[in-house]
């Protein structure tokens, strides 16, 4: 998301260094770093990206513009935050250009391992989890690998954006079996994974739930649910929602923090472009695919209330 940094630094007053050795024509710089507290040396300890939203600490590491806003502006509440995305974000005139950035060549073709065959213990993987593993099977796509493959033993899931393939993982159909999951090196994805959401060809409607898994949870919720790969919501992702939809609802995994801060987040930012939000948490510590699996009738509740299709 583009956001007017410099303007919002200066109308609160907020001390930063206009260049430094370090420093990349993009960012300015922090004294302090206001995650980790890291500062001295006469040095820029926190890089703010001046046209967009994007922070980078030299230690820490951590890139959460939001809580940035928060420390520069001391506005913590929902609506007050809104209110300061909607004044310096996309909708506003930029007093500093952004630089141009440098295109990445990316792939046009990708080859999916493995072969389309349903073979046994992929099936007996899927039905002992509850699916009906021929009908997941056809939808998704899916495909399985044996020995012979990068991804051994595994359940692969082709990952679709507008019809076409553009990258994939591959889940472990073998119990105890690690990583579970192994995915398309980022180099040969004809579009980042991290761009798109699992699903989201399945949805016709302007009613989405977001969760944060790339594939079960969205086969057992079926179409109005889409996946994001992980609990961090993406620049491109939320401008990707923003475009699409026009409710969007939260189902990140109840009783995990950190999830529902990234779930906040992203609301934030969609509320302040005329976006209805809202994060849903089950009572139960379990992961949304769990939790439908024993309460299906909660899910067609939620599929109604939600009008999703």
């Amino acid at each position: 998301m583009q956001f007017d940094t410099l303007r919002l630094l200066d109308d609160y007053n907020f001390s930063y260094i206009e260049s430094h050795s370090i420093l990349t024509k993009d960012y300015v710089g922090i004294d302090t770093c206001i995650h980790c507290g890291a500062t001295g040396g006469g040095k820029p300890y926190m890089a703010v990206a001046r046209t967009y939203t994007a922070t980078a600490c030299y230690i820490c590491h951590t890139n959460d513009f939001y809580s940035f806003v928060k420390a520069v502006t001391g506005v913590t509440d929902y609506d007050g935050l809104k209110g300061i995305y909607k004044k310096y974000g996309d909708n506003v005139g930029f007093s500093h250009n952004r630089a141009q950035e440098v295109e990445v060549q990316r792939p046009t073709t990708l080859e999916i391992p493995g072969t389309t065959k349903l073979i046994k213990p992929a099936k007996e993987y899927l039905e002992d989890r509850g699916y009906d593993a021929t009908f997941i099977w056809e939808k998704y796509g899916l495909k399985s690998t044996r020995y012979e493959s990068r991804v051994p033993y595994r359940i692969v899931i082709p990952i679709k954006f507008n019809n076409r393939e553009i990258s994939y993982t591959a889940r472990s159909y073998v119990k105890g079996v690690e990583p579970r999951y192994i995915s398309c090196e980022g180099i040969n994805e004809i579009t980042p994974h991290k761009e798109v959401f699992y699903g989201i060809d399945n949805v016709k409607g302007r009613n989405v739930v977001v969760v944060e898994g790339g594939g079960p949870d969205v086969w057992r919720a079926g179409n109005g649910f889409i996946g994001s790969f992980g609990t961090e919501i993406t620049q491109q992702q939320i401008l990707l929602l923003a475009s699409r939809f026009d409710n969007i609802y939260f189902l990140f995994d109840s009783g995990e923090s950190e999830a529902q801060k990234h779930a906040y987040n992203a609301g934030v930012i969609l509320e302040s472009v005329g976006k209805h939000c809202e994060t849903i948490e089950f009572d139960e510590d379990l992961d949304p695919d769990d939790f439908f699996k024993l309460n299906p009738d909660e899910l067609i509740y939620m599929r109604k209330d939600l009008q999703l299709s």
